[in-house]
């Protein structure tokens, strides 16, 4: 017995719902009428909002994302901030992970312990978000270097340009 093979019916195709056959071009089944479009189509708004996290995200990365740096104040001349820097290392739709390295310098014969304050600003000045260390301890006269990280909001992660310290 010889099996009869149907060539396809080059202006139409099959509907994903309903398994019969309804022009190509269709974004609706006329029979079952679901919508056949892809995701994104059916999705505008989100696709959208996706969009712009995703350009956000790699325009920051292409600025390098480094904040500015800026020493704000120090414990008087027993210890005093050398430098302060920070980068993105890490982001998602939900927050930026904003790295930072702070160098100290103690002025004296003895041991200080001082508490930072870390704060990330935006164009204008405002503090959009901070991190506090406690117990700082920097031997006798000699600088060191402390890092760690902060999980900034990715709604206000975008607004950054600047990173300050105080110290206490």
């Amino acid at each position: 017995m010889e099996q009869k093979v149907e060539t396809p019916d080059p202006t139409t195709k099959v509907c994903s719902h309903c398994q019969q056959s309804i022009p190509k071009g269709a974004n609706k089944c006329p029979k079952c009428q679901s919508d056949l479009r892809n995701w994104f189509s059916r999705h505008p708004i989100i696709t959208g909002i996706v969009a712009l996290f995703i350009i956000g995200s790699a325009l920051s990365a292409v600025s390098g994302d480094e904040a500015s740096n800026s020493v704000v104040s120090t414990k008087g001349p027993n210890v005093e901030i050398v430098d302060i820097t920070t980068r993105v290392t890490e982001s998602n739709a939900v927050w930026s992970k904003y790295a930072w390295n702070l160098t100290l310098k103690n002025n004296t014969d003895r041991e200080q312990s001082v508490m930072a304050e870390i704060k990330w600003t935006d164009a204008e000045g405002f503090v959009v978000d901070t991190d506090n260390e406690f117990e700082l301890v920097v031997p006798a006269n000699s600088e060191k270097t402390f890092n760690d990280y902060d999980l900034i909001d990715a709604d206000v992660a975008g607004n950054i340009v600047g990173i300050e310290a105080e110290i206490n």
